[in-house]
């Protein structure tokens, strides 16, 4: 799997590579973007509920993470790798946009499976 970040700091994910480092510049047709959202203390990746459908993952993604609409909201310690993991089995690259936002309405979310 070919992997792009823009912005996204290299302690964020735990399978990270060290700094400088970053796999697969050169993206591929099956790229998706994500953004990844973080505050002062926690991240989440914004991906669509109809796509943890298809990766098989809406009942593995933990309370950690939220919802609201059509969106799911991935914790960056466990629920993250969970996505990174199906994505990287399926051959499928991903690209993350980071947004920072110093008070986030996705702590205000509904917190999955609830």
């Amino acid at each position: 799997m070919r992997l792009k970040r823009s912005a996204l700091p290299s302690h964020r994910l735990k399978s990270s590579p060290p700094p400088g480092r970053l796999p697969g510049l050169l993206l591929g047709e099956n790229t998706m973007k994500y953004r990844f959202i973080s505050d002062p203390g926690h991240g989440w990746l914004e991906v669509s509920k109809d796509e943890l459908t298809r990766l098989g993952l809406t009942d593995k993604v933990s309370h950690y993470s939220y919802q609201h609409g059509d969106k799911a909201y991935l914790e960056e310690d466990c629920d993250l790798s969970l996505f990174m993991s199906a994505k990287t089995d399926l051959g499928e690259e991903v690209e993350f946009i980071e947004v920072y936002q110093e008070n986030t309405p996705v702590r205000h979310y509904e917190s999955w499976g609830a």
